[in-house]
């Protein structure tokens, strides 16, 4: 008998278009489901889906539900979403302009090859803190820890991760514990956003 799939699971499995809200113009972008990003209809800014919950995200059943090709390419577009969530927040706070967008990438970039290298992390903490970090560095090379800990709640605030989240990213970007500036994370994030050791 077969795996029998559940409704949540269909909007990736059997994609349709859904409209999102464009930020720059509140026009219409047509948004595949099984995409992160579209572009609106009425000024052509690139609308990116900032969260798609489905059931996907937490039930033991997901890969085998859609299949395994189907299940990484889930995954792939939910890191890719994420991503793009990321930079649009972190443009919004820190009032960024092309070429610190371009270099937010280019550091989110940097980063990818060195989370393959250390699998233990957790590639949404560590991604968020290069990006934030990035930010922060722009904005001021002697930014305070309290600084840098409320650009992080403020950047992270309208993506609803959860507070530890939060906090696991904060300790990253600003480290509370001097120890904590040593572990691996902390190395990789530095090495990430070519801040030297001195």
């Amino acid at each position: 008998m077969g795996f029998k799939r559940c409704p949540g699971s269909s909007a990736f499995a059997q994609p349709r278009i859904e409209i999102v809200k464009c930020p720059t113009c509140d026009g219409d972008a047509e948004v595949w489901s099984d995409e992160p990003s579209g572009t609106c209809g009425a000024c052509g800014r690139s609308v990116t889906r900032t969260s798609t919950q489905s059931c996907l995200d937490w039930c033991k059943y997901a890969q085998e539900c859609l299949g395994d090709e189907k299940y990484k390419q889930y995954q792939s577009l939910k890191a890719s979403m994420r991503k793009q969530a990321l930079v649009a927040a972190a443009t919004d706070h820190f009032d960024w302009r092309k070429r610190q967008v371009d270099a937010a990438w280019q550091v989110l970039e940097r980063t990818e090859p060195l989370l393959r290298a250390q699998p233990g992390s957790d590639p949404n903490a560590i991604l968020a803190a290069v990006v934030i970090g990035f930010g922060c560095k722009e904005a001021s090379p002697a930014l305070t820890p309290e600084v840098a800990r409320a650009a992080v709640r403020e950047v992270l605030a309208p993506l609803d991760y959860p507070p530890g989240f939060v906090e696991n990213v904060s300790a990253l970007v600003a480290p509370a514990d001097p120890d904590a500036a040593n572990n691996p994370d902390a190395a990789m994030i530095r090495e990430a956003l070519g801040v030297s050791e001195g």
